[in-house]
C-alpha cells in the first residue's frame, strides 16, 4: 500500500468524531430505531450550529434557516430534502434504506396558532406511519427569550388540544425537547412527533440597559 492509500481503520478513525460518532452510526444503522437516534444526534450538532452564529441569523426567514439545516445533512451524505412534494411541501424530508422516511416541518414561534398548523401538517397531511415512516419533528426556532418556557407552554397546549394524544418523553428541562404520540389519520397508527425548540433569542447591543 502506498503511503496515500488509506486502510479501512484511517477512514474510520476520521469518520469516527463526526458529530459525537452519530455520522457513522447513522450510516451503519441496522434498524430504523438506531437510525433515528443517530439521525436525531446529528440534528442537534445542526441546531447547535444556528445557536452559535444566531445574531448573524436574527433576520433570516423559516426557509433560510432551514435550507441551512438541509445543506449540512447533505455535506454528510444523508439524502436531504427541502420543500419536498409529500402531501404537502415537507420542510425536511430524509430517506434511508429499507423504506425509512423522516419529516419535519420547521416553524419560528410566533405564536401558538403557528405551531399548531405545523403539528397537524405532520400529524394529518405528510405523516402515514408505516414502518420505518413512523417518527417526524416540530422544529421551532425561537427568538424570544427563555425557549424553555415557551416549549412548557406548547406541551400544555398540545396536551389540552387534540384528544388522544399522549407524551413519550419530556427533556424540557435538559435538552429543550418533548415527544408525542398521536394516531395517524391517514393508516390510524400512532405517530411520533419531536417537539425541538431551537433558542435564538439575541439581546442586541451588550450595552444596553448598563448604566
Amino acid at each position: 500500500m502506498s503511503d496515500t492509500e488509506l486502510s479501512l481503520a484511517d477512514l474510520l478513525a476520521v469518520a469516527k468524531p463526526l458529530c459525537g460518532g452519530s455520522w457513522l452510526k447513522y450510516h451503519f444503522a441496522k434498524t430504523h430505531k438506531d437510525r433515528l437516534a443517530a439521525l436525531e444526534g446529528i440534528l442537534e450538532h445542526c441546531y447547535n450550529l444556528l445557536i452559535d452564529n444566531r445574531q448573524l441569523k436574527k433576520n433570516l426567514p423559516e426557509d433560510e434557516l432551514t435550507v441551512q439545516i438541509v445543506d449540512q445533512l447533505k455535506m454528510l451524505h444523508i439524502q436531504a430534502t427541502n420543500d419536498e412534494r409529500r402531501g404537502g411541501h415537507c420542510d425536511i424530508l430524509v430517506r434511508a434504506s429499507d423504506h425509512f422516511l423522516w419529516i419535519a416541518e420547521a416553524k419560528i414561534h410566533h405564536d401558538f396558532l403557528w405551531l399548531k398548523k405545523g403539528f397537524v401538517q405532520l400529524s394529518v397531511r405528510y405523516g402515514v406511519s408505516l414502518r420505518g415512516r413512523d417518527n417526524g419533528e416540530l422544529l421551532i426556532y425561537c427568538r424570544n427569550k427563555d425557549a424553555a418556557a415557551v416549549l412548557r407552554a406548547w406541551r400544555d397546549m398540545v396536551l389540552g388540544s387534540y384528544e388522544g394524544v399522549s407524551i413519550l418523553e419530556d427533556e424540557i428541562d435538559t435538552q429543550l425537547y418533548f415527544r408525542t404520540r398521536y394516531p395517524c389519520e391517514t393508516s390510524g397508527l400512532p405517530f411520533n412527533i419531536r417537539h425541538r425548540i431551537v433558542p435564538m433569542y439575541w439581546p442586541g447591543s451588550t450595552t444596553k440597559g448598563v448604566s
